[in-house]
């Protein structure tokens, strides 16, 4: 097996790694349906560019000078996990006595490196991989669901949530069924009979639909509750805290606290949000949308009951046992849809699974650059400050509705570039980032070979998938701020080369008078010349446009959509033709808006992909009235917030005036509610205000009484007239007026309404890095 790719150690079939100890790292494998299990020794490490400051360390380590002239010159190896950290310490008090400025963190001190995640160290170290080796059924796997009741913790008596378990459900990859419920039995046996089977099955694999926002959280408040360990990891060992490792943008989040001793999680819910590029938020996708949108068939009477929990609870026990189990059969269908992608990923990259599904596509050709660095015992260098983005320049040309789009992907373009001009990172001493170039596109050619010869295997397919994304990511690693070997100047020149081939399509297809309406940094949106209809002809259309091109650089057509609504740069929705909604952008929708406004812009935009304006004012008619007349729940109106502190620390903070103000908070402190950081809190806004200040008129939802409603409906008037102001520019001003008026006596009429469409002049000349989430908004269906 290939080194470079696979990792120098021929160890196979390892199926979790985990730290036992200062010294030890536990193994397990599963040879033939049994687990086994095996402690090896671990050298703890860093890298240092001056060995002065570590000479003196008085506990046993070794110092080795690495071969090659680049910045971090010597590595630094210990006994024990706690002793590499007294080294870091020590470094630090060395540092600062022969500085001006002092330093209080590792992380300031330029002349130290250190991955700090001892498992990471240990794969980069041994050369292990996971799963390397195994056929992706043969590793086990259990899906997770759950379902409680819950209330908040009232100040004045200082008691626990009132919350209960009713329903814990298990699902085996091989179709075992486990419904577990509180209707006969206590919550304590209940618990007891979930940590059985889950030792009984032995997952290597526990996934769940946001497994670690609500499963697990919840998991872990029962088990407090009835003072029981929840021993759900191997060895009896109970659900703990990971230590090491906590993902950038997700320290304050309860989901980041988990770990199961011996067994990887898997967030199902962070699979989906990677296939589609979105990025975490307090109010995300669900599972039935998320299932809608990979085409898996759902079964609306199931659905429907998801928002009759309680009243199903109590006269009909059954079906919420049914509804909880049939949340883990999608839950399996989606990760049996993507979880092969990052089972070949991972035997791969010296990642685990958790590391690898929250790590950025630049981080993981990092990993293998740094994996042959320390085999061939290099020296590292420092990078380069700044970044630089290497992406097709995102740009839109028309706004408006357009029927029959195509998408275009430009394959090949980057690695094409790269290969033709020899480019790599100047620090690149071993000349590793071409041969990765050369052993991944060896691999892509070699299962492509494969897959063509045979009939299609999703397997196969989902290899070529991973393969590609390593080298698709080998651009984007080169302006990659943190990246040991980045190389800004040739990122710098890879972006001005790709973008005089953009230009070169975009000039082809405007001379066969093809329509480009949009280009997102992966492809391009056109609709083809009028006299090319039929899917063979646009397939020769394309191919006729790809033969003009460099040679390795070639047009796809990834996929076909109905309509397309183009609204602003990388904004924009598209209708496919199995009538699914996709909606990117946060111009567009964001997953901050309360779900009222969700649902109406949603509605809004299909009509506008299905030019049904008379639908399209019965909308805001609908909603209007919603509004004044208080048809609706506090659901409809509420917002979601996740405290990131409790309330102590919040009211001590606020008086320091180091914290802004927290509307969820503050709404829970007028309550005389007390909240624990992380804790998911509902609240709408009160008063008469139409702009008033959030956190002053915050309260609880389950404050909001239906027989005296007290929404501040001038301030939801606002949020929906600001919604309707998005697509001004798509009408005529009189017709817009007519479609969002309630003043017409005769009735709605759409004649003589039109959608409007407008040239654009994109700018062409500059690719810019952006730090805006242009997110996909799946349809809403849960």
């Amino acid at each position: 097996m290939n080194a470079l790719l696979y990792g120098h150690n021929p160890e196979e079939h390892v199926v979790a790694i985990q730290q036992l100890n200062d010294q030890t790292i536990r193994l397990f494998t599963r040879i033939e349906g049994k687990v086994l299990h095996k402690d090896v020794e671990f050298f703890p490490f860093f890298f240092l560019s001056d060995d002065s400051l570590l000479k003196e360390f008085p506990k046993k380590f070794w110092l080795k000078e690495l071969t090659g002239n680049n910045y971090y010159r010597f590595i630094a190896a210990f006994t024990r996990w706690n002793e590499m950290w007294e080294a870091i310490g020590f470094i630090l008090r060395v540092y600062n006595k022969t500085r001006a400025l002092n330093i209080s963190s590792y992380q300031e001190l330029e002349e130290l490196y250190i991955r700090n995640n001892p498992i990471r160290q240990f794969l980069l170290q041994s050369g292990i991989t996971f799963f390397k080796g195994m056929e992706f059924n043969q590793i086990v796997r259990v899906f997770l669901d759950i379902t409680t009741t819950k209330s908040l913790i009232k100040k004045s008596t200082g008691k626990k949530a009132q919350e209960k378990i009713l329903v814990i459900s298990v699902l085996t990859n091989e179709g075992k069924k486990y419904s577990i419920s509180t209707h006969r039995q206590d919550e304590k046996k209940a618990l007891l009979k979930f940590i059985n089977i889950i030792n009984e099955i032995d997952p290597d694999i526990i996934e769940g639909f946001d497994l670690f926002g609500t499963i697990l959280p919840a998991l872990n408040r029962a088990s407090e509750r009835q003072q029981i360990p929840l021993a759900i990891g191997r060895s009896e060992n109970v659900l703990r805290t990971p230590s090491g490792f906590n993902p950038v943008g997700f320290i304050d989040s309860e989901w980041s606290s988990y770990e199961v001793f011996g067994r990887n999680l898997v967030d199902t819910r962070s699979l989906v949000e990677s296939a589609l590029e979105i990025k975490k938020s307090e109010q995300t996708i669900g599972l039935f949308s998320s299932a809608k949108h990979f085409e898996i068939p759902l079964d609306l009477n199931k659905i429907q009951n998801a928002s009759h929990i309680s009243e199903l609870w109590r006269d009909h026990t059954n079906s919420v046992k049914e509804l909880s189990i049939y949340r883990t059969e999608i839950t399996q269908k989606l990760s049996d849809l993507l979880l092969p992608f990052w089972f070949n990923l991972i035997q791969i990259c010296p990642l685990n699974l958790r590391m690898l599904v929250h790590s950025g596509a630049p981080a993981r050709i990092e990993s293998l650059m740094l994996r042959a660095y320390i085999q061939n015992k290099h020296s590292l260098p420092k990078p380069s400050e700044g970044s630089k983005s290497v992406a097709l320049s995102s740009d839109i040309f028309y706004t408006g509705v357009f029927s029959n789009v195509l998408y275009l992907e430009v394959e090949g373009l980057f690695i094409t570039l790269i290969q033709k001009e020899a480019i790599k990172p100047r620090t690149d001493s071993l000349n590793i980032f071409q041969q990765l170039i050369s052993e991944l596109s060896a691999k892509l050619n070699s299962n492509k070979t494969t897959q063509s010869s045979s009939t299609y295997n999703s397997m196969i397919a989902s290899k070529i998938k991973s393969i590609k994304s390593l080298i698709d990511s080998l651009h984007i690693y080169l302006g990659y701020s943190k990246g040991l070997f980045n190389d800004l100047e040739q990122a710098e020149y890879l972006a001005v080369k790709s973008r005089e081939v953009l230009k070169d399509i975009l000039h082809q297809l405007e001379l066969f008078n093809a329509n480009v309406i949009h280009t997102d940094g992966h492809a391009l949106f056109i609709t083809a010349p009028n006299n090319i209809t039929g899917a063979t002809n646009e397939e020769n259309f394309i191919n006729r446009i790809s033969s003009s091109l460099p040679d390795g650089v070639k047009l796809v057509l990834s996929q076909r959509y109905k309509n397309m609504l183009s609204y602003r740069k990388n904004n924009y929705a598209l209708l496919d033709y199995n009538d699914n909604l996709i909606i990117k952008g946060n111009n567009l929708i964001s997953r901050g808006m309360e779900k009222f406004l969700r649902v109406f812009i949603q509605r809004f935009i299909e009509c506008l992909l299905t030019n049904d304006l008379k639908r399209l004012h019965h909308a805001y008619a609908t909603a209007y009235t919603q509004i004044v007349k208080h048809q609706w729940s506090p659901l409809d109106f509420c917002r979601v917030e996740i405290t990131k502190c409790n309330t102590n620390t919040y009211i001590d903070e606020k008086k320091k005036e180091s914290n802004s103000s927290s509307p969820a908070l503050e709404a829970a402190i007028r309550s005389s509610i007390y909240v624990e950081a992380n804790t998911k809190i509902s609240y709408y806004i009160t008063g008469t205000e139409k702009d008033p200040i959030i956190s002053n008129y915050s309260k609880l939802i389950e404050e909001w009484d239906p027989n005296h409603p007290d929404e501040n409906t001038s301030f939801y008037l606002t949020r929906l007239h600001e919604a309707t102001h998005k697509f001004k520019e798509y009408f005529e001003p009189t017709a817009f007026e007519r479609i969002f008026s309630l003043d017409e006596i005769f009735g709605f009429s759409e004649e003589g309404i039109n959608i409007l469409s407008r040239k654009t002049t994109p700018e062409l000349t500059e690719i810019k890095p952006t730090t805006e989430d242009y997110s996909i908004w799946l349809a809403e269906t849960d």
